[in-house]
């Protein structure tokens, strides 16, 4: 889960607030849309200045900058990055299997040279 606030400096007196919350790429709202959806929960409370975004099971689409807009006064944006998991078990087989085949170059490009070196030998003896 992931939680971002918000809070606005400007007070609404006794008016209620109303919080909208928008989610861009980037923090000069590029591609901006309004956050919704089932995985999403939003509070706040009448007259404050102050809200929550809640987003469960994060997912790596769910990266970006998110933005409240309090009675249409914009709040600070929020960067929200989520990379994803990975087992650690596949972790550790993925990095053996790297050193295992940068073992296998190198005796490969030792064998090579051994073979090159062993025909330069013969063609220096013979002359």
């Amino acid at each position: 889960m992931a939680g971002i606030h918000c809070s606005i400096n400007q007070p609404f007196r006794s008016q209620p607030v109303t919080v909208d919350w928008y989610k861009a790429d980037t923090h000069m709202r590029h591609n901006i849309a309004e956050v919704k959806g089932e995985r999403i929960k939003l509070q706040n409370i009448n007259y404050t200045q102050n809200a929550s975004l809640y987003i469960y099971k994060t997912q790596v689409e769910d990266s970006g900058v998110y933005f409240c807009k309090f009675n249409n006064t914009w709040g600070p944006g929020t960067q929200l990055i989520v990379i994803r998991s990975i087992d650690p078990l596949t972790a550790q087989y993925r990095t053996n299997m790297k050193d295992g085949l940068i073992i296998f170059q190198a005796l490969l490009l030792a064998g090579v040279y051994c073979c090159y070196n062993a025909t330069q030998t013969k063609t220096v003896g013979k002359e």
